[in-house]
């Protein structure tokens, strides 16, 4: 199915700039046509040649425009799949390349995954007190509800009414899209940790990558080698 979902339009400024880098660069819509990856590795290359970047909101702004005229198609490189019927093991690839990847993605097969953050400071240095500490005045927005999230739930739940049927009363099932609610981010912490008194439980959705642009936090996202470069160079 398709997965183009249009949130955000880019300033006016910014779409006029990412058109001239389009023309200059024979970047054309014909050719990036219904293939999202190669709308976001365009995007991505205009991104990494602006001498500002771009916001975490500007490049998907830029993602969601360069892909609109082809939001009723198919994606065209949706990877086939050849996944083998009756499997009853799961593959374990420790610090797998990015061809083994590739394969896995091919077949449709999941896979244990280990070896990939030894060593990141992250893994040891993250807990709830440590990014409130970072992140805590950052405001996010959580999802709420009192059951599963997307989980099927019987009509009758929200209409109030029963027939006859299996399943629910009727047998027909509506997938609900949870609440929201916007919060600090050190008070989201508290709120989902408080999920059994509450009775609702929460999660984190849509926090920007950019929120991490704080060298501290960067520096614990890197693995073993860039992460002590990177120490070694703030104590010299």
């Amino acid at each position: 199915m398709a997965t183009f979902s249009k949130f955000r339009e880019p300033p006016a400024a910014l779409s006029e700039e990412w058109r001239s880098w389009s023309t200059a660069n024979s970047v054309r819509p014909a050719d990036l046509s219904n293939a999202a990856i190669r709308h976001a590795l365009a995007v991505t290359r205009f991104c990494s040649a602006r001498s500002l970047g771009c916001t975490w909101a500007e490049h998907h702004a830029l993602l969601d425009m360069s892909r609109a005229p082809y939001a009723h198609l198919y994606d065209q490189h949706t990877v086939p799949s050849e996944a083998r019927p009756g499997a009853t093991s799961c593959a374990r690839l420790h610090r797998p390349n990015a061809s083994q990847l590739l394969a896995l993605v091919r077949d449709s097969q999941p896979a244990v995954l280990t070896g990939l953050l030894d060593g990141w400071p992250a893994t040891r240095k993250w807990t709830d007190e440590y990014l409130a500490a970072a992140l805590g005045e950052r405001r996010v927005a959580l999802s709420v509800t009192e059951g599963a999230f997307d989980e099927p739930e019987p009509i009758e739940r929200w209409t109030g009414t029963s027939s006859g049927g299996g399943g629910g009363a009727s047998g027909e099932w509506v997938v609900a899209r949870p609440a929201h609610e916007t919060m600090k981010f050190r008070d989201a912490l508290r709120a989902i940790a408080s999920a059994g008194e509450s009775g609702l439980s929460r999660y984190l959705e849509y926090f920007p990558l950019e929120a991490f642009r704080s060298p501290s936090l960067l520096a614990d996202l890197a693995p073993p080698a860039a992460a002590a470069a990177k120490a070694a160079a703030d104590e010299a």
